[in-house]
């Protein structure tokens, strides 16, 4: 559960903010209730289960929920990859041939990553992140996540972990040969910062800004939006409120009634990347 760290509201959580403060947080384009974003790091020192969730356009069962993902790569040790989408060409009887045979590295789709890079998995891709990979994820909320493959490891127990092979399977999208890694498009801007749009889905716009300089009027008080600091430090600034300081690793949520609001970057080699929920 995310804390408030500063201000009055210090030391409640984002679920009694919601709850008290619901239009002042959310704005006009969110409807009060569930927080509809998942904001997270990613510590890869092994790789992770191979996992497929349902997309919105799939037969849900009781209790599922849809979720796509955003992965931004913070850090990659050398010859890093994830794994998003199918081998072109794979069918489900491949699929099902190379799990059976523990061999399932064979007909995902294999993506070299580098700090910067960043990934979409929507809903129905199957995926898995490598070892060696930092990576802010930014997802839907949802905590439906069916795994269909764990690379032949055992848990603590020293049996298999447990499998979602029959949802996974119905979940998949078995024509995914898209290749996932996006190519990030710069954005006008009226200073020096550089500003580039990593991905824009009905879900979430997706910024990053290289801070040089002031960046004024950010936001326009129709959501929230979420600041996450790649690299540097920056302050946060409006025009009722004291000045928050942002760090390097941490993220700051700015309640779409503080809007709009000023960053101010405090150290050189600032990177921010900035959240905007859609509509969904």
């Amino acid at each position: 559960m995310s804390v408030i760290s500063n201000g009055h509201l210090a030391g409640r959580s984002l679920q009694e903010i919601a709850a008290a403060h619901g239009h002042d947080l959310y704005g006009k384009r969110c409807a009060p209730g569930g927080f509809p974003l998942l904001v997270k790091i990613l510590d890869a020192k092994q790789k992770l289960s191979v996992q497929v969730h349902p997309g919105a356009g799939t037969r849900l069962p009781t209790g599922a929920e849809p979720k796509s993902e955003l992965w931004y790569v913070l850090d990659a040790k050398e010859g890093s990859s994830v794994f998003a989408g199918l081998r072109p060409g794979t069918g489900k009887p491949d699929f099902l041939s190379a799990i059976e045979k523990g061999k399932v590295e064979s007909v995902l789709r294999r993506v070299p990553v580098q700090t910067g890079d960043a990934v979409y998995v929507p809903g129905g891709r199957v995926h898995a992140v490598g070892a060696g990979c930092l990576l802010l994820e930014v997802q839907q909320s949802s905590n439906t996540t069916y795994r269909v493959f764990d690379w032949n490891r055992t848990g603590t127990d020293g049996k298999p972990r447990q499998l979602h092979s029959k949802e996974a399977l119905e979940s998949m999208a078995w024509n995914d040969f898209t290749d996932p890694k996006l190519v990030v498009s710069p954005l006008p801007s009226s200073t020096a910062n550089r500003r580039e749009r990593v991905i824009q889905t009905d879900l979430f716009d997706i910024e990053r800004i290289a801070l040089t300089t002031a960046e004024e009027g950010i936001g326009k008080g129709a959501s929230f939006e979420i600041l996450f600091m790649v690299s540097g430090n920056a302050r946060v600034e409006n025009a009722t409120d004291g000045p928050t300081e942002v760090r390097a690793g941490s993220a700051c949520l700015v309640p779409a009634a503080v809007q709009p609001y000023r960053l101010q970057p405090a150290t050189s080699g600032t990177i921010v990347i900035r959240i905007i929920p859609g509509t969904l």
